[in-house]
């Protein structure tokens, strides 16, 4: 075994050595009840500066956490520049709290064999390549956008390329009623997104292969994860912009079982390596956008079978 590959194994044997913890009620993640994958969905997909086509019974979130009672400050886990999914900055990437765990695992929606070598400042791969899009505090409105900034270059804010908003469409709250409060949400890229991005200098691997939303709402939590390895589908040449669905079922005051209000949305997405080279390239996430998601005529040729 070479040097760099006996480091590579130790920084991961003590990165996954954090995955197993007591709770603690203040700090650790506190379970009070199972998320329902249905929370968020996928209805409609198409080409960047196209028309949307429905995807027959939507697809559902494949995995999902929650959902927590504590910590309630989950914002402060936010990415913090660059942005750009190294190990630690942001909740999805596996930031630690006070007690020095990790709240969400950072291969809790990936395997150990996607991690990546992404920051100049470590060896190995142990990067889970988790990029934060922005937040949004209530159950409708616009995302607010965040920056990513590559090495030695200026911030880059994904406005320029992306925006979501999210619309309630359903507020039937009281005494456990069925329905809730619910809704739509949609992401939107710039039909011009690759060009962008590499004259940015940022557009430099090639698929995107998970989309995340944090949600918090009272005093409770969870992530609803797309992976899109296990949707299948993937057209991986051309961007596409999508539309869907939300509700918040999972998050009912324990009084009167109205649903909660929305206190903080987080969008997330990752960028894997499609290319190892010999030099590790500056983590082209912003390519995630600059690819298909989904191809709908996969889909159907699935469904027709």
């Amino acid at each position: 075994m070479n040097k760099q590959i006996a480091l590579s194994v130790a920084l991961s044997a003590a990165l996954f050595a954090t995955n197993t913890y007591a709770a603690d009620s203040v700090n650790d993640p506190v379970y009070k009840s199972p998320c329902t994958k249905d929370t968020y969905q996928i209805t409609a997909a198409g080409l960047a500066g196209g028309p949307l086509s429905a995807i027959p019974g939507g697809i559902q979130a494949t995995s999902c956490i929650g959902v927590y009672s504590s910590p309630n400050n989950i914002n402060s886990y936010n990415a913090d520049q660059p942005n750009l999914g190294y190990l630690g900055n942001g909740l999805l990437n596996g930031e630690k709290n006070s007690l020095g765990n990790a709240l969400v695992s950072p291969t809790q929606f990936i395997t150990t064999s996607q991690l990546q070598d992404l920051n100049p400042a470590t060896s190995g791969a142990i990067d889970p390549g988790w990029v934060q899009l922005g937040t949004l505090a209530s159950n409708g409105g616009t995302l607010s956008t965040y920056n990513v900034t590559p090495t030695g270059g200026p911030a880059f804010n994904l406005s320029n390329v992306m925006s979501y908003t999210q619309t309630v469409t359903n507020t039937t709250t009281g005494g456990g009623m069925p329905g809730g409060i619910a809704g739509t949400w949609a992401l939107t890229l710039n039909p011009n997104i690759v060009a962008i991005l590499n004259a940015a200098g940022l557009f430099q691997r090639s698929s995107f292969d998970h989309l995340a939303f944090e949600l918090k709402a009272g005093s409770n939590w969870a992530v609803y994860d797309f992976d899109f390895n296990a949707i299948g589908g993937f057209d991986l040449t051309k961007p596409y912009s999508m539309s869907g669905t939300f509700n918040l079922n999972d998050f009912r005051n324990s009084q009167n079982n109205a649903d909660q209000n929305i206190s903080q949305l987080t969008v997330w997405a990752r960028d894997p390596v499609v290319e190892q080279t010999t030099t590790i390239p500056e983590p082209g996430v912003l390519g995630l956008f600059g690819i298909g998601l989904l191809s709908l005529a996969g889909l159907r040729r699935r469904r027709q079978a």
